[in-house]
């Protein structure tokens, strides 16, 4: 029977769970602090695993513009050595048995097509300037900032890695900090990349725009990620580099502020003149501070259900945050259907945590670990991984972790295990 779902937050995991829901009929508010439910942010990737829910879905994936990332490179930034292959894409789809791609899109792309795909059902609203908070997640009652209550027999905290959501199912995970890991976001236009012949020789020899590269530079180990988006039209680029490296702090208490091509070019002296060329041309320069935040005890309570970042903030090292908000709502497809009443959406939510729990707490804490020398040990992330989801092991491979398994069969699977249950069968 169609419920009354609220789904907290409008970025791409709360944007696809309206899409997900839609079709069943359950009528859907999606309340969003901000005034344009605008994304921030710049690129990134949704790998197979992610595309295979969003096709699922319905989610028309081309109209994303994006680029197909055909290797993942690893590469010594002053002297192009290869530092090791993250994956060949056709070599891994052929040995996993994957036919999607890893595809490259900017977020705002993505943002735009799910927004208008969610928002095109005549059941799901979108709410603007609806801040919200805190959440009773027994009752299912949501309240705003300015005081008004929205009640649903299902509430999705899809509301990222600042909610206020996760607060009613555990209060300690709420806390943030910074990761001691800093960045630098821009975008190159490429059209105007390639009229410098230094740049465009440099892209040539990094095999732009089909591959995903890595460069690392061996005296500081800062790293700087290039890959395309927008059909090539756009080069996404990023630093990571260890806080207090930069020219200037981020504002006190801050985890983002508008950066400038001067501070870029100042963390890249004595990088070879092809990148700060590179970064000369950026549009839109933005400085990040990494954010960690523990995971919480349980992704559900109630009616309340957690998705996205708001339930395993994930960094960026894999390119696996997106896809994982975006198989939880996949997920919540196949566990909220039609056959489900407001009297059973609290078993169906109980089932969505321990389908989710251990697959994204892997991600989360493999994604905590670059290879260089500053940055946390494998060692210590196993360990703290294994506080949450005991004797679990980082993968040796997250392509082989990641990209097989069809979250919504699986999901399918246990619903009809538990269909069998209700009325008695083996």
């Amino acid at each position: 029977m169609p419920l009354e779902v609220v789904i907290v937050g409008a970025g791409i995991a709360g944007l696809t769970a309206a899409v997900a829901l839609a079709p069943h009929g359950h009528q859907i508010t999606i309340l969003e602090k901000s005034a344009f439910a605008a994304e921030v942010g710049a690129a990134f990737h949704f790998g197979p695993y992610g595309v295979r829910c969003l096709k699922r879905l319905g989610v028309d994936v081309a109209a994303m513009r994006p680029n197909v990332c055909m290797r993942w490179n690893q590469t010594e930034a002053c002297t192009l050595r290869d530092l090791g292959l993250k994956f060949d894409l056709r070599q891994k789809q052929s040995q996993l048995g994957v036919e999607e791609d890893e595809i490259m899109v900017h977020r705002i792309d993505a943002h735009r097509v799910l927004r208008k795909t969610a928002t095109d059902h005549p059941n799901v609203r979108l709410r603007l300037g609806d801040a919200v908070k805190s959440v009773d997640a027994e009752a299912g009652i949501v309240t705003l900032l300015s005081g008004e209550q929205v009640r649903g027999d299902v509430v999705i905290g899809a509301d990222g890695i600042h909610s206020r959501c996760v607060a009613a199912i555990d209060p300690a995970a709420t806390e943030r900090k910074a990761a001691g890991i800093n960045m630098f976001r821009w975008m190159v236009e490429t059209d105007k990349a390639m009229a410098n012949p230094v740049v465009k020789e440099f892209l040539d020899q990094t095999n732009f725009p089909e591959h995903h590269t890595t460069f690392i530079h061996g005296g500081t180990k800062h790293s700087l990620i290039m890959y395309p988006c927008r059909n090539g039209e756009l080069i996404n680029c990023s630093t990571f580099q260890m806080a207090g490296a930069e020219m200037k702090p981020l504002p006190e208490g801050d985890f983002t502020s508008p950066g400038s091509t001067e501070e870029v070019l100042h963390l890249m002296q004595g990088w070879p003149e092809s990148y700060r060329a590179l970064a000369a041309a950026a549009i839109d320069v933005k400085h990040w501070a990494v954010i960690s935040r523990d995971v919480p005890k349980s992704f559900n309570k109630g009616r309340l259900v957690l998705i996205g970042d708001a339930a395993h903030p994930t960094q960026p090292l894999h390119a696996a945050g997106a896809n994982m908000g975006i198989e939880d709502a996949g997920v919540l497809s196949i566990l909220l259907g039609t056959d489900v009443t407001p009297e059973t959406v609290a078993d169906r939510l109980q089932l969505f945590h321990e389908l989710r729990y251990e697959r994204t707490v892997v991600t989360k804490f493999s994604s905590e670990f670059p290879k260089v020398g500053w940055l946390p040990t494998p060692e210590a992330a196993e360990a703290q991984m294994g506080e949450k989801v005991p004797g679990a092991k980082l993968p040796p491979s997250m392509e082989d972790f990641l990209w097989p398994v069809d979250v919504m069969a699986d999901a399918g699977k246990a619903v009809a295990k538990l269909s069998k249950k209700a009325v008695g069968e083996d």
